[in-house]
């Protein structure tokens, strides 16, 4: 609600929108400059891998798995899980510079590519059973 009450407050309000499900995912995330996905709890979070192929800024809590993504040299901001505060600062951070946000995020398709691929996952797999 914080979040929503920001955002009425803005400029740009029709700028943003805050998508729960869609059917044209890839579509969509071409569009989009931004992802905040501030769960509190979730195990592989397609979402965000999905975002990483796009140059998508995302935003999301420092809990879970996401640090993980930061470690793997993803370019994403973490925020202190339940932080609305430090949530609200980065948010206005990206914003106000989203050209050059974007043009960092941009690195992360290659890596995403690299990290997330089927030969990967396969490599993974054989030697496990090898």
């Amino acid at each position: 609600d914080q979040l929503k009450n920001m955002v009425d407050s803005l400029q740009d309000r029709e700028k943003v929108n805050f998508a729960r499900r869609v059917s044209n995912v890839f579509e969509y995330l071409k569009n989009s400059d931004m992802l905040l996905f501030p769960s509190m709890g979730v195990g592989m979070p397609n979402s965000v891998i999905e975002t990483l192929h796009y140059s998508v800024v995302c935003i999301t809590y420092d809990n879970t798995v996401f640090p993980e993504f930061k470690k793997m040299g993803f370019y994403i901001h973490l925020v202190k899980s339940e932080d609305v505060d430090a949530l609200k600062i980065v948010l206005t951070e990206v914003a106000s510079d989203i050209v050059n946000e974007k043009k960092l995020s941009g690195k992360n398709y290659a890596l995403a590519c690299k990290v997330f691929s089927l030969e990967l996952e396969v490599s993974w797999w054989n030697r496990l059973f090898a």
